[in-house]
């Protein structure tokens, strides 16, 4: 157990101020006072412990709501396992816990100078100290001595917790510690605890040196009392409620796995779709994609071969009929044209017709707005990407597929062709074309393109393609 002391008592507190010459009485209630320091330039609270509750200390206890409702704390439980764990004497000068999120930027790393947190911004305000948006930047937590807070960074926690599972992801399944939901829950605690005992230890000035001599402030001694603290008592679940259903890993180390799988295994072929959960969905139905198609091509059973394996579709028709007048496949006609002698656009395009293509079955694929809402459950700022943030389009990336026309029907001079979806697995598998993991990656890259994705021309001899 680590060490504690009684918590000091009320009158013992009133009789340190008086005798300490540098302070004086701003306000006082039946639960405690405020006090200036003058040697430090501070104002000081002191809470009287007879008066304290736990119910006080979640009055003190405010978590960001910017948070990921994955890693954002239970107020409640988290003071009473504070209650439990914590010298009292922590909580007498104790002014606040804040929990914080920090957005990771265009690198992965964890910033929060382009973002504004909630609780810095309140702590702006209140203090109208640019240090608010500075303190805890970069660590895990930090002691605000001027304000008497603890600070701690979640979002600091959650890509520290990723880095250690992923590093150590093949000893979790010997041992849970190393897992991501007890990496966060234990950085997390650990670091509110270590902070705590900082606060006491630098900021409350009545401690007795007899009972809390000064080489208890010194790091290692905090993170000695520290550990002793949280090993004598265990998790509380409640803590951190929605921990469970977090996303196991980073986007990037789920971006990170399909290109292993890509560039290691001997297909690439992902077998199971969870490996790469939570970007992995199945499309809602019916979607559309809008483009040029040969005319020789609309007949049923035609076989439409994409040669990147992921194609952008609208689960919006007027989306689509937008796009099936681009020119964006241009190049694809040219080459189309080419094949058959022919070198101009104006010779070609009458081969083509404007179409909307109509898929009414659920296919694997890539959903821009579910992948922006993972992004943003992840801390990442989305609207630096992907058309800036915004879904207008409602893309939808289908990945794996071929395509054969089903049949093809003309309303208002608009020519709609309806297909199936044709799996590519057994290509892959031969390595005729690229993995589905090469196709994950290439439609997250190409997220945000328009709908003229690289249609494979129809083989003549000797294309070589």
């Amino acid at each position: 157990m680590p060490q504690t002391s009684q918590p000091l008592s009320k009158e013992y507190l009133l009789s340190q101020v008086s005798e300490i010459p540098e302070l004086s009485i701003e306000s006082s209630d039946n639960k405690g006072l405020v006090v200036w320091d003058d040697e430090d330039a501070k104002l000081l609270p002191v809470h009287f412990p007879e008066a304290m509750t736990v119910d006080d200390l979640v009055q003190r206890i405010h978590i960001s709501s910017d948070i990921p409702e994955w890693y954002r704390a239970d107020k409640k439980a988290l003071a009473e396992y504070l209650w439990k764990a914590c010298d009292h004497n922590a909580f007498i000068t104790m002014n606040e816990v804040v929990v914080v999120w920090s957005q990771p930027d265009d690198a992965g790393t964890y910033m929060s100078f382009d973002f504004e947190d909630e609780q810095r911004k309140r702590l702006h305000e209140e203090y109208s100290d640019e240090y608010a948006y500075e303190i805890g930047e970069g660590v895990l937590g930090q002691l605000w001595f001027e304000r008497n807070t603890a600070v701690v960074n979640m979002g600091e926690i959650v890509r520290t917790a990723d880095e250690v599972a992923t590093e150590n992801e093949d000893l979790v399944v010997i041992d849970p510690f190393f897992s991501f939901e007890n990496q966060v829950q234990t950085g997390f605690l650990t670091t509110v605890l270590h902070e705590l005992r900082h606060l006491q230890m630098d900021t409350n000035i009545f401690l007795p040196e007899d009972m809390y001599p000064l080489e208890l402030a010194s790091e290692n001694a905090v993170e000695e009392y520290c550990r002793e603290a949280f090993e004598a008592h265990p998790i509380n679940d409640g803590i951190l409620p929605n921990i469970d259903a977090a996303p196991k890993q980073s986007i990037q180390a789920i971006l990170d796995k399909a290109h292993d799988l890509m560039m290691y295994c001997d297909t690439g072929l992902i077998d199971n779709a969870s490996d790469l959960s939570p970007l992995y969905t199945k499309s809602s139905c019916p979607i559309y994609r809008g483009l040029y198609l040969p005319k020789e091509w609309l007949t049923p059973g035609h076989i439409i071969e994409e040669w990147t394996g992921s194609t952008h579709w609208s689960k919006l028709e007027s989306v689509a009929k937008r796009f099936s007048t681009s020119t964006e496949g241009e190049d694809f006609m040219l080459e189309y044209g080419e094949e058959r002698g022919l070198n101009s656009i104006s010779e070609i395009l009458p081969l083509f017709e404007p179409v909307i293509l109509v898929l009414d079955e659920p296919v694997r694929s890539l959903d821009l707005g579910v992948y922006l809402d993972v992004l943003a459950q992840n801390g990442y700022d989305t609207g630096s990407c992907f058309l800036n943030g915004e879904n207008d389009e409602q893309e939808v990336s289908v990945i794996g597929y071929d395509f054969s026309v089903d049949h093809v029907e003309y309303k208002d001079i608009q020519c709609y062709v309806s297909v199936k979806a044709l799996d590519r697995k057994h290509e892959e598998e031969l390595a005729v074309k690229p993995s589905l993991a090469d196709q994950i990656e290439c439609a997250i890259f190409r997220a945000g393109e328009p709908h003229a994705s690289s249609i494979s021309p129809e083989k003549l001899p000797n294309t070589g393609r």
